[in-house]
């Protein structure tokens, strides 16, 4: 079976043609398999392309843990790029079909993605208790209570404003968030430093994979969360470990659009 190995400002991604590609494995097993480092190739998930009869693709994303993942903007950018240079879609632009959602793509300087719609219905986050947003709420953990706004772009998220990214213990809370019983099917988490109004600074704790040098759709929550909060403007650069994207959440079309470079790592085949 061959791969590619793609990485998104350091989210790297295994994409496999499905299309192409004859895959023997469930896709879950052949997650947990692929993305050991030093054991398999290495990753922070797959991504599996096949034929969609509503898009020029369809990718399906599978984490480390063998969970699916939903939708990935990451993931998304890496099939995009993929999908324009094996000649799967027009040059000007493509469409991506991720769970419920179909998204626009476009190859320029970097890859630009139009993600859709975020979803702020508490219940369809999903996330328990009243009320049906959840923005600067109040979230008990054990020994302290920390606030936060929460969303879904068909993966949930929890975003939490701090101070000093530097001083904050993001990996030990992220991790009690992720399986913190308000979340029924756990929760991505987004630590967020605001530098000013068109900048921010980000931590991520994803769900099913740990700490990530990247994340898309937390890049995404989190520019919906600082305008939510009146933090930040509606066009910001976001600051991760990995890279910068520049992320828009269009007032007029309530879309957001996100701008960040992808590339290739190598190429290999798998024996079984």
């Amino acid at each position: 079976m061959k791969f590619t190995k793609m990485n998104a400002l350091g989210n790297d991604i295994i994409v496999i043609n499905g299309i192409e590609e004859k895959i023997e494995k469930d896709y879950s097993e052949l997650a947990i398999d692929l993305c050991r480092r030093k054991y398999g190739i290495g990753g922070d998930g797959i991504v599996i392309i096949e034929k969609s009869d509503k898009a020029d693709v369809k990718m399906r994303v599978f984490n480390p843990d063998g969970s699916e993942g939903g939708i990935s903007i990451n993931g998304a950018r890496c099939a995009a790029k993929y999908a324009f240079d094996h000649g799967m879609a027009n040059k000007k632009g493509m469409t991506i079909e991720a769970q419920k959602r179909v998204m626009n793509a476009a190859l320029e300087d970097e890859m630009v993605v139009d993600v859709g719609e975020p979803i702020l219905d508490r219940k369809e986050i999903p996330m328990l208790g009243e009320g049906e947003k959840v923005v600067n709420e109040q979230l008990v953990l054990s020994d302290r209570i920390v606030r936060i706004t929460a969303l879904s772009l068909d993966n949930p998220h929890c975003v939490i404003f701090v101070d000093d990214l530097a001083e904050y213990a993001f990996e030990e809370e992220g991790k009690i968030i992720e399986n913190h019983e308000s979340f029924p099917k756990r929760t991505n988490v987004e630590f967020v430093q605001v530098n000013n109004e068109d900048e921010i600074t980000i931590r991520v704790w994803e769900r099913g994979v740990g700490t990530t040098l990247s994340c898309g759709t937390g890049a995404c929550a989190s520019v919906v969360a600082g305008v939510l909060n009146e933090k930040t403007n509606r066009n910001v650069t976001v600051h991760m470990a990995g890279g910068n994207v520049k992320v828009e959440w269009d007032e007029k079309t309530n879309h957001i659009k996100i701008t960040g470079s992808v590339e290739y790592n190598f190429e290999g085949e798998v024996k079984r």
